[in-house]
């Protein structure tokens, strides 16, 4: 019976490190004052493998159009290093946008929509998913899965950072308490979107 006892234990450690484990986030997102949407957010760790996952969703009343925008991003890290990464946009049910980076042994081969990017044979170790989860202290540069460039990173204090999205300009503002990410702010041309964490419940201090 012991020894049963002891295989049924080993069983359960054994299934428990197969899966790994899994870290889930939840944020509304605002703009104006009003909710227009939601992202979940999943990180999954299973041995040297990192999977992120974002799904968002957002609906935005322009004038006389309504907006129904999705966008859905899968990341893979293995021992540190980005392995690859989908990204696709979906607007008003048609695909807007889709991102595609593969590791192929040298150098990433990156495809944005039809156009394939020239190789960046440099390996990537910190990127835009990788964001939701860790501060990026004494870090300066993310690598954007959704275009294929590196964004720059200012520090501003008190866990506070500004990312610089090279296509555009567009600032999005991090913060942080603790290590822990706590809220998004993105400038677009129109208006400010504010990404808030609602998973936390209370943050800590």
């Amino acid at each position: 019976m012991k020894t049963l006892t002891a295989y049924f234990i080993v069983g359960i450690l054994f299934t428990s490190q197969l899966w790994g484990q899994t870290i889930r986030q939840t944020y509304q997102i605002k703009a104006l004052g009003s909710k227009i949407g939601s992202m979940n957010s999943s990180r999954q760790t299973i041995g040297q493998d990192v999977y992120y996952h974002n799904n968002a969703l957002l609906e935005v009343n322009l004038l006389i159009k309504k907006i129904r925008m999705t966008a859905e991003s899968k990341t893979h890290y293995r021992a540190g290093q980005l392995i690859s990464s989908r990204n696709e946009v979906v607007v008003n049910g048609e695909v807007h946008s889709t991102t595609t980076i593969e590791w192929q042994g040298n150098n990433y081969r990156m495809q944005v929509n039809d156009s394939v990017y020239a190789p960046l044979t440099s390996p990537v170790f910190f990127s835009g998913s990788v964001l939701y989860y860790k501060e990026p202290v004494n870090i300066r540069q993310a690598f954007s899965e959704s275009s294929g460039l590196y964004m720059d990173i200012k520090p501003k204090g008190g866990g506070i950072y500004q990312v610089v999205d090279p296509r555009n300009n567009r600032d999005m503002i991090h913060y942080y308490k603790n290590g822990i990410q706590t809220q998004i702010s993105i400038k677009h041309p129109l208006l400010t979107l504010h990404m808030i964490r609602e998973d936390l419940g209370t943050i800590p201090k």
